[in-house]
């Protein structure tokens, strides 16, 4: 019954080459190589499509958003600031508690705008990625690596946004802000960071 060499470990084959007469088997001999030969062939397509996708994922490196769209995210998430600041403290009045919101405003303006923005921030960014004006820009925020950022990068984030004339930092040649660096974050287009994704799945 003639061997089945298809079924046989690439080493069980090296042993069966070497174990075998050559000059009474020379059949078997081509068989055995011949399914050698295959073997290496499959080895090395597969070791060279997994060296090209990591060569693509560490190619594809995530370009931050375009200015515009982040300054029209800065417009968009101050108005929003804006107007749940003006809303909260008239909901307060209304409730009673006026002295609450007298207090607030009381506060030293980098105090209070550092409150707004940690109430404001902290949860939507930590829960989607994203503010209200990402969400208008289709922009997202993602640390370096293309994932969703931890409470703390976020946090890291706010406080950041606090430094003076923070804003202008965006004019910067890299396209992040300081608080974008400082958190080891990076604002992104949605396409980019999905297709980000789908070249490391």
């Amino acid at each position: 019954m003639e061997p089945n060499y298809s079924e046989y470990s690439t080493i069980e084959l090296e042993d069966a080459l070497a174990d075998v007469d050559k000059d009474a088997f020379p059949e078997r001999v081509e068989r055995i190589e011949s399914e050698l030969r295959a073997r290496q062939i499959t080895e090395q397509s597969t070791s060279n499509k997994v060296s090209d996708k990591q060569e693509d994922i560490s190619g594809s490196t995530l370009e931050a958003a375009p200015r515009m769209l982040r300054l029209v995210n800065h417009i968009l998430d101050a108005l929003v600031v804006f107007i749940f600041a003006f809303v909260a403290s008239f909901i307060m009045n209304l409730i009673g508690l006026g002295h609450v919101t007298e207090m607030l405003f009381e506060l030293p303006d980098i105090v209070f705008g550092l409150l707004m923005y940690l109430i404001y921030y902290v949860p939507l960014e930590t829960i989607t990625g994203k503010s209200v004006g990402k969400h208008f820009t289709k922009t997202k925020v993602v640390n370096l690596s293309g994932e969703k950022p931890d409470i703390y990068q976020i946090a890291g984030r706010t406080f950041a946004r606090m430094i003076p004339f923070e804003p202008l930092s965006i004019f910067r040649s890299s396209r992040d802000c300081w608080h974008d660096s400082l958190a080891n974050t990076k604002v992104v287009l949605e396409d980019d960071e999905q297709e980000h994704k789908s070249l490391k799945d």
